[in-house]
């Protein structure tokens, strides 16, 4: 019997295959919808992580996982605007995917899996392109870093694992997220919210309690209230008992500074509000006609 002949590219596609082959263990199948499953990572013994479109009800929700038969999951959180969702199957003991702790460079080679029905996993292969990008998903908020790559995700690979050389997990996969490019959030921007969602069922939004717009200072309210930046937000309301309510805000007011940080848009405000400022005391900076004045309020959360 010959030896079969060994060359790089032979040797590349049998690890690829083998990496395919041990995902397998860590990959899940999703029904969480009425058409094609998703899939889904084992994040931990009882947790899989997947992507929040392809759960289209908050129960009857099943999972295949490893060589297990379809086990019932329920729902413990969802990040719609990050695609992200994650189930707990009570009791179950399943083996947690590999995490890369190095992330993926540009110029790597990568592959996703997808597992949307109970065979075998598929894949698909391609160069990363940046691991370095950042998404806006809603109005101030970014997920960062997100990885884009040249891989053609296949239907119903969303929810599934992107794999580095070394069948490290290095993110998840999503169609949700973007028109035309293959996203992944990457396990580093991934782990806080799984965090959240685990621990809370939603992402935490800090909240002040008013509504306002981008405006131009004028040049006496600049020069007499000795600031440096000529755009601030005017307050345009104030809900009746919330934090800027209680801290003794006005309408008409100019927002310049929130805990330390210019702000100049609504984005801008939204940014400097995380959920791990909820119930903090944090400085702010208004100007109130032409008088700056600095005061400090309660962080809110936006229900």
């Amino acid at each position: 019997m010959s030896q079969e002949p060994s060359n790089a590219l032979i040797d590349l596609s049998n690890a690829i295959a083998s990496l395919v082959a041990n995902a397998r263990a860590y990959t899940a199948t999703v029904y969480g919808r009425r058409r094609l499953p998703g899939t889904g990572i084992v994040w931990a013994n009882d947790l899989i992580v997947t992507a929040n479109h392809i759960i289209e009800r908050d129960d009857e929700i099943e999972i295949v996982a490893g060589e297990a038969e379809r086990t019932a999951a329920t729902l413990v959180g969802r990040d719609p605007a990050g695609d992200i969702a994650v189930l707990r199957i009570e009791g179950a003991s399943f083996g947690a995917a590999p995490r890369s702790n190095n992330g993926i460079r540009p110029g790597e080679l990568a592959l996703a899996i997808g597992r949307a029905g109970e065979g075998h996993p598929e894949v698909s292969t391609g160069v990363v392109n940046t691991a370095a990008a950042a998404l806006r998903v809603n109005r101030g908020r970014i997920i960062e870093p997100v990885i884009q790559s040249e891989i053609v995700m296949l239907p119903g690979f969303s929810g599934g694992p992107l794999l580095n050389a070394r069948g490290e997990v290095v993110g998840l996969n999503s169609s949700h997220l973007s028109r035309g490019a293959s996203l992944t959030v990457s396990v580093a921007a991934l782990t806080p919210i799984i965090e959240t969602l685990t621990t809370h069922g939603k992402l935490r939004r800090g909240y002040l309690g008013i509504g306002a717009q981008a405006v131009g200072l004028s040049a006496s309210q600049v020069a007499d209230s000795g600031l440096s930046r000529h755009v601030g937000l005017v307050i345009l309301s104030i809900d009746e008992g919330g934090p800027a309510h209680e801290a003794g805000l006005l309408i008409g007011d100019i927002l310049v500074a929130v805990n330390g940080a210019p702000v100049e848009s609504v984005d801008d405000l939204v940014d400097q509000l995380p959920g791990e400022l909820i119930g903090s005391q944090i400085p702010l900076v208004v100007v109130r006609g032409s008088v700056k004045q600095e005061t400090s309020i309660t962080v809110g959360e936006r229900s």
